[in-house]
């Protein structure tokens, strides 16, 4: 069984099902995924975009959802009895599951599945406490930072470095390719607007960067803004946004490529922060969010970025846009100063480049299904 809640999960889940598949033909491999995880060979129970809820206030309204997943997840495990569980990223759901599985199953002596656990929950980050319990629940951790390793050596949980599980994506295809599909002339210079994987992140930021495109575009009309839409939202929801009068266009399934070849990108805080910054692509970070959360998330949150380029390069190499600080003004001068200031893009790219030294080699979703292997083996 895989869970996993969110568009990032599915894309990294999905290279595990592969190499499991090449592997074990045979084996039956269910839970909670999307496309990408289908299309490897998976069994979803419930659809992924229900999961994908992000922030306080918004978790709480979707409690009876919540609930009545646990539920029936606890009664697929019961009668098809997995041999390892794999929980993936979304900690908010997982570590609760897991301790769930534990106190229903792990009592009786016929059935006690293993729990792997891959993408460390943010425990260096905020409820640092939560080690406690991943380390009475969790039979492996296999991490994507190497930095988190030290954080689970003195648990007892058996830990590894299995690499960025972005390093096994696909290379993209050309730029000439991009620039074809995307109308993008000679003399264009191409913007990428990436404006979160979830229906409510889009909602919120994406009139935002538009109307800050809008404005560099008025001193700058070589521009070309290229808005990457996410397998999770509908395409309608861009379309309402874009306005005609804009030089742009939106690209569904082209993600990569937008990120590769654009010449700076606009960025929602999270997984594409990372994805950007392997390319090598200037970009500014910004996050918006209910004011509520927010509030909340000051209070618990212990580290001082929420770019992950930032907290592994342990500075501010990437500007960081926040709540009432992400205004169409802001982001216009940061995106200018990415574009027209050589020496301020050049000395990010730099430090791009030593942040992708840092996360490891390919080949993380064969190492997480060997240890799946090794671990059902020893069941």
């Amino acid at each position: 069984m895989i869970i996993t809640g969110d568009p990032s999960g599915d894309i990294h889940s999905s290279h595990v099902i592969k190499a499991l598949k090449e592997q074990q033909p045979p084996c039956a491999i269910f839970g909670i995924g999307g496309e990408k995880m289908i299309s490897a060979g998976f069994e979803t129970l419930f659809p992924l975009k229900k999961m994908a809820v992000m922030g306080f206030i918004e978790v709480l309204k979707h409690l009876k959802f919540f609930a009545n997943v646990n539920r029936r997840l606890l009664e697929v495990i019961d009668q098809r009895r997995p041999q390892v569980i794999v929980l993936v990223d979304y900690p908010g759901f997982n570590i609760r599951f897991a301790q769930r599985i534990r106190q229903r199953f792990y009592s009786q002596h016929d059935y006690q599945p293993k729990l792997l656990y891959f993408i460390s929950p943010q425990i260096w980050a905020w409820k640092p406490n939560r080690i406690n319990v991943i380390a009475r629940v969790i039979d492996f951790m296999a991490v994507a930072f190497p930095f988190e390793v030290e954080l689970y050596k003195n648990t007892g949980v058996p830990v590894e470095f299995v690499g960025h599980p972005l390093l096994d994506l696909p290379d993209p295809k050309s730029k000439e390719e991009l620039f074809h599909k995307a109308g993008i002339g000679a003399s264009d210079i191409p913007l990428a607007i990436l404006s979160g994987s979830r229906i409510q992140e889009v909602e919120r930021h994406l009139p935002i960067f538009l109307e800050a495109f809008g404005k560099l575009s008025l001193d700058h009309p070589e521009l070309y803004g290229l808005v990457a839409a996410s397998d999770n939202v509908p395409i309608e929801l861009y379309q309402r946004f874009i306005p005609k009068n804009l030089k742009m266009c939106v690209l569904h399934g082209w993600t990569r490529e937008i990120m590769a070849h654009s010449f700076a990108a606009c960025v929602v805080s999270g997984t594409a922060t990372v994805e950007t910054a392997l390319f090598g692509t200037p970009s500014v970070i910004a996050y918006k969010t209910n004011p509520l959360t927010y509030w909340i998330a000051k209070k618990v949150v212990r580290v001082p970025y929420i770019g992950m380029v930032n907290i592994l390069a342990g500075e501010q190499i990437v500007n960081e846009l926040i709540q009432k600080q992400v205004t169409p003004g802001n982001l216009a001068q940061e995106m200018e100063s990415l574009i027209y200031d050589n020496d301020y893009r050049n000395t990010m790219i730099a430090n791009l480049q030593q942040i992708k030294n840092q996360l490891g080699q390919p080949g993380a979703g064969q190492r997480v299904a060997d240890k799946i292997l090794e671990l059902a083996n020893a069941n």
